[in-house]
C-alpha cells in the first residue's frame, strides 16, 4: 500500500492491514506519549511500524498473528526476512530484512 499526496510519498506498507495497525498504534501513542506531537513524522512512523512486530491478532480478520522468517527473492538475490503474518487470512503484517554475517 502506497499513500501519496501531490505526488509526494507519504507512506508505504506491506499490506492494508499493516497500515491500519500503524494508524491504530499512532492513536494509542498520541494518548500515552506526552511528546508524540513533538516527534518527527519519520520517528512516529518507525515507532508505529515497530509495534506491528508484537501483534498477536490480525487487524483485518481477527485471526492469530505469528512471527516467522522467510526467504524472499528479488531480481538479483535471495534474502531472509523476519515476518509477522496472519495464520487465518495469510496477510503479511510486518516484514524486515534480517542482517546476515558475511561469509
Amino acid at each position: 500500500v502506497v499513500v501519496r499526496h501531490d505526488d509526494r510519498l507519504l507512506g508505504r506498507w506491506v499490506s492494508r492491514p499493516a497500515m491500519v495497525a500503524d494508524l491504530a498504534a499512532c492513536r494509542v501513542f498520541e494518548r500515552r506519549d506526552d511528546d508524540w506531537a513533538k516527534r518527527s513524522a519519520a520517528e512516529r512512523s518507525q515507532l508505529a511500524g515497530s509495534a506491528r512486530l508484537y501483534l498477536d491478532v490480525c487487524p483485518d480478520c481477527g485471526g492469530d498473528a505469528s512471527f516467522d522468517t522467510d526467504v524472499v527473492s528479488s531480481c538479483c538475490t535471495d534474502y531472509e526476512v523476519a515476518t509477522v503474518s496472519c495464520e487465518a487470512c495469510g496477510v503479511t503484517l510486518f516484514e524486515l530484512p534480517v542482517a546476515t554475517e558475511p561469509t
